[in-house]
């Protein structure tokens, strides 16, 4: 028998062996006061003839006084949310037009985009992996089904058609969208339940998988969900015991006090990896994108957004896949296309471009820049460091240099200079920080003498336009004596605040010549945005 809350499902090779089962079923409700409602009870038996099978060739079973339904061939019961047909066995559900549907009405919702793609992700999706589970669905309908929910994805968050796959299907620790690929999931968890199966602890369930060469069903799903014929094991391989405690510390227990142990079964392929390697490899669409790889912090804003409009995450979205519509993007693989910045004299017109070098937008880089000096100011101030902005300092040279921020307490100085890049190169931050650091310490004796401070220390602090938080960073948070909550809070705030601010930059660079510029923008190189003092 298979039971499941209040369903039940009997087994037998016989019709009196049914009949025996359901007087035994007769007697434990009997005998546990609860009761069985015939008339939604269902059954057929399937007869072996010298060369086919006959369906229902009996008398319909009984409970009690009443007849169960007997399904015949074409018609089927639902049980557990897939449809069984007693000539073919599960019904394959009419799954393009069931997902058609559903996002119909997701579509429809009068919803934001992005809890439309978290209703897919929860709801939508794993009703989907259920039926295709279960009903043997071929890889071919899978694949159409994908493509059905990368369009409706695509069109809630406004991306472009060309956006690359990897970006929807990486996990959002490493800067994707987290959309579930149901051509690999699906061959992938019915392998690993083949391999679970040939190792069950009931002899009899055994014998019968391997009897019924489950090994090349075991195969063909095992590459079908993206493994190699090298990474396969045998299906009869001995399976990893997880004990899940350190081996010292299991000496030390008695039988009785040990976790049992887990079986890992292999994994075809980690498909999530192997998408974003491929996202990241591309030459335009992939730049810089492993920096986020394996980063929550880098990557939180994706699944909590506070604080972003929808327009402004939508922008963020199209900044992190790098498919924002700049004229080098709209240029790309066409001939005789413009591709120079439309506010100033730059060849390319590019998001690097944008978010760090053109003049027509320096006011809004200022502010971003000021912005994020602002966050790491209050964060020392509620930890009683005296704090100076922007002071006026001159090396030996007699050149003058304005570092950011200085932190004082108890004789000593940290000196921290923000700076946003894009993200580009492998070291482009480590590069940042230690090309800060250079150009600030020949102010040592300026700082010493302006602070009272005996010891100084120096840091870059440089964050991503597009939300990378550098590790390198933590030494400025830890300097700063915050506690490691603190850091980590501290961390993806600043984080989510750098991608955040860069879309304000955008924005103001599509509407200067529309009469929504903002006149801060237009302020030349050089002029100062802060007085020099103390906080």
């Amino acid at each position: 028998a298979l039971a499941f809350a209040d369903d039940l499902v009997m087994l037998s090779d016989s019709w009196e062996g049914m009949t025996a089962n359901i007087k035994i079923l007769e007697s434990f409700c009997t005998l546990s006061g609860l009761k069985v409602q015939a008339k939604k009870c269902h059954g057929f038996q399937v007869t072996p003839t010298h060369d086919s099978f006959t369906i229902n060739n009996c008398e319909a079973w009984k409970i009690g006084d009443d007849t169960l339904n007997m399904i015949i061939p074409g018609e089927s019961e639902k049980y557990l949310g897939v449809k069984v047909d007693p000539w073919i066995g599960f019904a394959k559900p009419a799954l393009s037009e069931k997902l058609d549907t559903w996002l119909e009405r997701i579509n429809r919702a009068p919803l934001k985009p992005s809890p439309k793609l978290a209703m897919l992700n929860t709801f939508t999706v794993s009703r989907v992996i259920y039926l295709a589970d279960h009903t043997d669905c071929k890889i071919a309908h899978l694949s159409t089904l994908d493509d059905k929910i990368r369009r409706a994805v695509k069109e809630w968050l406004h991306l472009p058609a060309n956006t690359c796959n990897g970006f929807l299907y990486a996990r959002s620790r490493d800067g994707g969208l987290g959309v579930t690929r149901l051509a690999s999931l699906i061959p992938s968890i019915q392998a690993r339940r083949l391999h679970r199966i040939a190792h069950s602890k009931d002899e009899t369930i055994r014998c019968i998988a391997l009897a019924n060469d489950i090994e090349s069903e075991y195969r063909k799903l095992w590459l079908a969900a993206g493994g190699t014929l090298d990474t396969m094991p045998a299906i009869t391989d001995p399976v990893i015991m997880d004990h899940q405690l350190p081996q010292h510390v299991l000496e030390q227990l008695t039988e009785w006090e040990k976790p049992a142990p887990r079986a890992i079964y292999p994994i075809p392929c980690n498909w999530r990896t192997a998408k974003f390697s491929q996202w990241k490899d591309l030459p335009c669409q992939g730049s810089g994108v492993s920096h986020f790889e394996n980063d929550p912090t880098s990557n939180d804003w994706l699944t909590h957004h506070k604080g972003f409009s929808q327009r402004q995450f939508l922008t963020a979205l199209k900044l992190r896949a790098n498919v924002y519509p700049t004229r080098e993007y709209l240029g790309r693989g066409k001939s005789n296309s413009i591709v120079g910045c439309r506010h100033c004299s730059a060849s390319y017109e590019s998001l690097s471009h944008i978010l760090g070098q053109c003049p027509a937008v320096q006011g809004a880089r200022i502010r971003r820049h000021n912005k994020l000096c602002d966050i790491l100011t209050r964060e020392a101030r509620k930890l009683q460091w005296k704090i100076y902005k922007e002071p006026n300092l001159r090396t030996a040279n007699n050149e003058l240099r304005k570092p950011d921020l200085i932190f004082v307490k108890e004789g000593k100085a940290l000196v921290v200079d923000v700076t946003v890049r894009f993200e580009y190169k492998e070291k482009t931050f480590s590069d940042a920080a230690a090309e800060k650091v250079r150009h600030y310490q020949p102010l040592t004796e300026e700082i010493k003498k302006l602070t009272n401070a005996s010891e100084v220390s120096y840091f870059g602090l440089p964050l991503g336009a597009r939300g990378k938080w550098p590790t390198i960073n933590e030494r400025v948070l830890s300097s700063l004596g915050l506690s490691e909550s603190a850091q980590k809070r501290t961390a993806r705030l600043l984080s989510r605040r750098a991608i955040l601010y860069s879309t304000d930059i955008l924005s103001t660079f599509e509407s200067i010549g529309k009469g929504l510029s903002n006149p801060a923008d237009a302020k030349p190189e050089g002029t100062p945005t802060r007085q020099r003092g103390i906080l």
